[in-house]
């Protein structure tokens, strides 16, 4: 009868040990009867696999012959075959038919520990640009450390058995518009989020490789955080330029000349606009006059384009799916003061006369008391921007220069005496 020895558990290691090789027959604790002088007895073992229930209890998963060794974590038992083994004599196939070998009770089950990796998950980065980045699972985006979270690891037993590799497939933690978690494979907005284990994949080069997933154990010692910075991106307005008043109104739509710069390929972008009216402070320095967002130009005056930053949308290309604009740092180059210059008109006024008769005589307030005419005088003008736009009417508000006794001039509204006198316009006024 033969008793087979217990055998004490090891850590995984990739190595595939079998019992004879282990225990070198010495296994085999007594034998009662004994062998004949010069006689060996060969052991031929099975081995039995075993599941652990949470409660310690064991239930039976499989059986294999002991030539295949034991090579995944697991918990084991030995048990001799009693239909297969052998005598040898002096190196020789011995007279097995002289004996009946009869084993004695398997081994006490024991455990094939699984191998703890320890893993920093590395954080990931990158502007947004409107694409979804998910966690690529390759050894580059993550690190073997030691128990204490040290990178430069020497110990064998924090590392991987050669020829083994491990994926992790990783989520990335949010929350919805409730505050509640949400895990999701893939991020596009940008923000902030942890990087967390879903699931490790464990696999096999190894020359004497089964493989069994559960060989290892895996412990995060950090989790990893990907960043995706804002984008920055230029409004750049095109500066308007001015014009000379000639009556026709311009509409806010005229204005919309504006690039953008840095905005994702995959990605468009609209917004609107509006028009202050501005006041010249000085040189280069202007004052809104009234804040009141005009639709349109029409006035003689100094105005100044505005981006409306709430209307300002942006919109995949493709799927036409309005974007976040929280994705953006956006800032905006507005356009500068454009001016509409006012309409010079040209005037000659014309000469009054009478013969003394007593009755006053003042300025008619009519076209007949003037002409328009071009800078050089010429009253034949055929260049519209000598004209009043079409429409459009002009009065002259005139005084006659008058010198008293002393030589002093003053203006007054009529005369009655006779002499020359200078006729001046003291307001114009032009209405449509």
């Amino acid at each position: 009868m033969v008793t087979l020895e217990n055998m004490e558990g090891w850590v995984f290691d990739g190595i595939r040990h079998y019992y004879s090789s282990l225990h070198n027959y010495a296994a085999i604790s007594s034998i009662n009867g004994g062998l004949a002088q010069g006689e060996q007895l060969f052991v031929h073992t099975l081995t039995n696999k075993y599941i652990r229930n949470e409660n310690g209890t064991y239930d039976y998963a499989k059986t294999t012959d002991g030539s295949y060794g034991i090579y995944d974590a697991g918990f084991y038992e030995i048990v001799g075959n009693n239909e297969v083994w052998t005598i040898y004599e002096d190196g020789k196939l011995g007279r097995m038919e002289n004996y009946v070998v009869t084993f004695v009770g398997p081994s006490e089950i024991f455990e094939v520990e699984k191998r703890t990796v320890y893993v920093q998950i590395l954080d990931q980065y990158k502007i947004y640009d409107g694409e979804y980045i998910s966690y690529d699972a390759y050894p580059g985006n993550y690190k073997l450390v030691d128990e204490y979270g040290n990178e430069n690891i020497t110990d064998e037993k924090y590392k991987l058995i050669p020829g083994d590799t491990l994926t992790l497939i990783a989520m990335y933690k949010t929350y919805d518009e409730n505050d509640n978690v949400v895990y999701t494979g893939n991020i596009v907005d940008a923000g902030v989020y942890e990087i967390v284990l879903e699931d490790a994949i464990f696999e096999t080069n190894a020359e004497n490789g089964t493989f069994d997933n559960d060989n290892y154990q895996i412990t995060i010692k950090k989790t990893g955080q990907l960043t995706i910075d804002k984008r920055d991106i230029k409004i750049s307005y095109t500066s308007m330029n001015g014009w000379t008043f000639d009556g026709v109104t311009r509409y806010k739509s005229d204005f919309k000349q504006y690039s953008v710069i840095n905005l994702p390929s995959i990605q468009s972008l609209t917004l609107d606009t509006y028009i202050n009216e501005m006041i010249k402070v000085s040189d280069n320095e202007y004052a809104v006059k009234n804040d009141t967002k005009l639709q349109s130009v029409y006035n003689a005056g100094y105005y100044q384009t505005f981006v409306d930053e709430e209307t300002i949308i942006i919109k995949n290309s493709y799927t036409n799916e309005v974007i976040n604009n929280d994705n953006f740092n956006i800032s905006i180059v507005q356009t500068g003061v454009f001016e509409v210059v006012r309409r010079t008109v040209y005037v000659q006024i014309l000469d009054q006369y009478k013969i003394y008769d007593g009755q006053p005589i003042s300025y008619q307030i009519k076209e007949g008391n003037y002409k328009l005419v071009d800078e050089k005088g010429n009253e034949n003008i055929t260049d519209e921007k000598y004209r009043l736009i079409e429409g459009d009417t002009l009065t002259l508000v005139t005084k006659y220069k008058v010198k008293d006794a002393n030589g002093n001039e003053t203006l007054v509204d009529e005369l009655i005496d006779a002499g020359d006198y200078e006729i001046v316009y003291v307001i114009k006024k032009a209405k449509n």
